[in-house]
């Protein structure tokens, strides 16, 4: 009965990490690949077109390079957008192309990219490299070091015509982004603009952390003294982080469903030992033994199997979570979670916080059962002796 005990507690400290470690490693993972494509928070012009075109607004800013004003602003990089149509010989393909200024922090793109590289855009001479989807890239029969034609209709309705070459192939596994964009050099658009070096399509202002983003945008808003358009990743891409927030709820009920389960094991467990031990108690009565003292020679005892549950049950879970951190064994369908291998977060704080939440509700509740050691009376004992 006790192996059984013991085995129950360990899978249930088993199944609350791998739901909570991989729980916030999604939540995690999916909020980190947004805000690598579009920063956190996004400031651009008061006007805008609807096509994903920016206008140009000033780099000379005092918030520019460096947001001091704004403690949660980690980093500030410059962009610019343009809408225009990739063509090959046989297809044709409208996505926005995405022009990147030599600030712009390349670490988190660099993940997605599956084949070719990510130049480094504003050294040297304006670049003509190009970083395409992969969804493009399949759609237009593209591949790393070919040349390709990209269409741009200026506001008199001419065309321009710009050749560009496949640098990188990405995959985000976001659709708003592997669907409409390309990633070039900011020169590139500043030049299809006709703008000059000192005119951006905008800022995007990366975070130390993100949990302080609504702060952080009631802080930018006030600093710029709302002269530009401000957004963050919670408004643009609102429906995608409400449907990762969701998995609180599911963490929540598999902690709780867990913990109950683990609570009434050890319940069922203490009584168990109680009648098993029902001589025992009558004769430490008899000789004087407060039940005080009962109550805590079992809870003790409660308290070892606890602890022995704990002690497999984080073995075996931070060996599993360890096992698919390193090597991504278990894989999901990225069109329907945004991802392809199951994420896994793990922080010391997170498992000892775990750790010590199972371990106390488990033992409050065993405080109920262990009164029925006040019920048991020496002379009801002494008859079955």
């Amino acid at each position: 009965m006790l192996k059984i005990a013991v085995a129950a507690v360990a899978l249930g400290i088993v199944v609350m990490l791998i739901a909570l470690s991989t729980g916030i490693g999604l939540q995690r993972e999916i909020r980190r690949n947004i805000a690598a494509f579009a920063g956190h928070i996004q400031l651009t012009a008061l006007q805008q077109g609807g096509d994903g075109t920016t206008q140009s607004v000033s780099l000379n800013q005092d918030f520019y390079p460096y947001f001091t004003a704004v403690p949660q602003v980690k980093h500030v990089q410059t962009f610019a957008q343009r809408a225009g149509i990739l063509k090959t010989d046989h297809e044709f393909e409208g996505v926005v192309l995405k022009g990147l200024g030599a600030d712009y922090d390349l670490s988190g793109l660099s993940a997605f990219v599956k084949s070719g590289k990510i130049p480094r855009f504003g050294q040297g001479e304006a670049s003509d490299s190009l970083l395409i989807s992969q969804n493009t890239a399949d759609a237009l029969g593209l591949s790393c070091g070919e040349r390709v034609k990209m269409y741009f209709i200026r506001d008199s309705g001419r065309p321009i015509l710009r050749y560009f070459t496949i640098a990188g192939i990405f995959k985000s596994n976001i659709a708003e982004f592997d669907k409409n964009y390309a990633v070039g050099d900011l020169r590139a658009v500043q030049s299809i603009n006709r703008w000059d070096s000192t005119q951006v399509g905008g800022f995007e202002l990366i975070l130390h952390n993100a949990k302080e983003l609504p702060a952080a945008t009631e802080r930018v808003l006030a600093e710029t003294q709302w002269k530009f358009h401000v957004t963050n990743i919670a408004t643009e891409y609102g429906a995608l982080l409400d449907w990762v927030a969701m998995f609180d709820v599911n963490i929540v009920v598999i902690l709780g469903i867990m913990i109950l389960v683990c609570g009434v094991n050890m319940i069922t467990v203490l009584l168990i030992l109680i009648l098993e031990k029902t001589s025992f108690i009558g004769m430490m009565k008899s000789l004087g033994a407060d039940q005080r003292l009962l109550r805590q020679i079992f809870l003790w005892n409660a308290f070892y199997i606890i602890l022995r549950g704990l002690f497999w049950g984080n073995l075996i879970g931070i060996s599993l979570l360890l096992l698919q951190k390193y090597f991504g064994i278990v894989t999901l369908d990225s069109e329907s979670y945004s991802i392809e291998v199951v994420p896994v977060y793990l922080n010391l704080g997170m498992i000892l916080a775990l750790n010590l939440g199972t371990a106390l509700l488990n033992m409050l509740m065993l405080l109920i059962p262990s009164h029925f050691i006040a019920r048991i009376r020496p002379a009801e004992t002494a008859k079955y002796e």
